[in-house]
Formats: C-alpha cells, structure tokens, sequence
C-alpha cells in the first residue's frame, strides 16, 4: 500500500510539472528560431492544462510570436486571452501591446482604450507611467 502511494504520488508530481515544462521547451524553441515548434508546445499548454498557473504566459508568448511576425490579429486574439484571465504580469503587457498595434494602425481611439484599460486596472504596472504618457500625448492630439 505505502508503495502505491508513493507511485501515486511521483505520478502526480510529473504531472503537474509537465505543464512548465512544456513551457520552459517552449521558451527554448523561441530561443532558438524554432518559432513552429515553440508555438505547438504552447497550444499544448493551453489544450492540455487549461487551468495551469501558467496558460497566461503562454497565451502572451503566442501573442508576442504573432507580433513579432506582423499577424497582428492574431497576436490581438491571443493578447485578448490574457486580458480575460486578468494576470498581475501578462495583462498590463497585453493591454499594452494591443496599443501599440492599434497606434501602429493609427487608430488612436483604440490605441487610447488599452492605455486607459492598462492604467485604469493595472496603476502600478511597470507599463502604467509609459501609458499615462500616451494618453496625455493621444488626448492633446485629440484636442486638436
């Protein structure tokens, strides 16, 4: 009996570990311009381990992929995703990014909302004195 539990036991542990561990080969993949294979792990992640502590992280890292490939809707649905899991660390830099695509479409309005979305839920956010910023300098611009 005491052995099965320890079975039991190093089972459960491997398994609650494979979600950051996938993560981490994840990151590794990223690291290493293996962008196909970096993005499979994560939809692993949010398949497989939809309640991981980490499915943020991994959302925001399929997000910044997109981004940085220019699939900026795409980066928006993953960004989004974060947003709603409302993560201390990954959805101020969602609302953050999702600025910066809509600043880059010139489309102020939108970009002014995720600033103000940033700074109204996330004030100490280390992209929150970055937003304030944008918002004066969108509102001026506005005024205009």
């Amino acid at each position: 009996m005491k052995k099965f539990f320890w079975l039991l036991l190093i089972v459960a542990i491997g398994f609650s570990q494979g979600d950051k561990n996938l993560l981490e080969k994840s990151k590794t993949a990223r690291e290493n311009g293996r962008l196909k294979s970096a993005q499979e792990t994560l939809g692993k992640i949010i398949t497989e381990y939809s309640e991981s502590e980490h499915l943020a992280e991994a959302y925001f890292i399929l997000g910044e992929i997109n981004f940085k490939s220019g699939k900026f809707e795409l980066a928006k649905k993953y960004y989004r995703s974060v947003i709603k899991l409302e993560h201390e660390e990954f959805s101020p830099r969602s609302y953050f990014r999702m600025a910066k695509i809509y600043e880059n479409k010139e489309q102020i309005q939108l970009a002014l909302f995720n600033y103000l979305q940033l700074v109204n839920f996330y004030p100490n956010s280390s992209r929150a004195p970055v937003s304030r910023n944008f918002i004066k300098k969108f509102e001026r611009e506005l005024e205009y």
